[in-house]
């Protein structure tokens, strides 16, 4: 069973690249990439955002993630804060149920209680979107199992607002 690092042990944090410069997707693998456990079960060559193209052309287990819709904003003086729904779509063979539900247990410990940052903001929670749906195999060529899991990030993002506002806003702590 692997072992999970914990928010507070000393240099997890440090592990994960410097995201400062990269989309909140490109972060989202840059934080699978510093979780061994993950890594161990899939790859990070096999975690891929958007539409996978063809199925035969990864092999299996891999993992596509998406933006999901649903975001819902509001704000406060100083920034918008969101919560953003991610999908981690989980292909596995027929014959690997279980690995997938091992995947989507790894997702969930690998992402709780996280905080980053990225090119527009930071991510200052994570949140479990609830129980994962199964898909099963519907055509007999293909033999392979879909599992789909959400995490809701909760994102701040700083306001863009006229100079001399942004002033008061920093003068009020309201960020970083």
């Amino acid at each position: 069973m692997p072992t999970w690092p914990s928010l507070f042990e000393e240099g997890f944090l440090s592990r994960i690249p410097a995201t400062r410069e990269k989309s909140l997707l490109g972060s989202l693998h840059d934080v699978w990439a510093a979780c061994v456990p993950l890594n161990e079960l899939v790859p990070q060559e096999r975690v891929l955002t958007g539409r996978i193209p063809s199925i035969e052309q990864y092999p299996m287990p891999y993992v596509s993630l998406n933006m999901s819709a649903g975001s819902r904003t509001s704000r406060t003086s100083c920034s918008l804060l969101t919560s953003a729904p991610i999908t981690f779509h989980i292909w596995v063979p027929e014959a690997s149920v279980a690995l997938g539900e091992q995947i989507e247990d790894a997702i969930i410990t690998a992402y709780a209680d996280k905080a980053w940052r990225f090119k527009y903001g930071h991510v200052y929670d994570v949140l479990d979107g609830g129980p994962a749906q199964k898909i099963e195999p519907i055509t007999p060529e293909y033999r392979y199992w879909q599992i789909v899991k959400i995490i809701i990030l909760k994102i701040e993002r700083l306001r863009e607002r006229r100079p001399t506002s942004l002033a008061s806003c920093e003068k009020r702590s309201c960020h970083p």
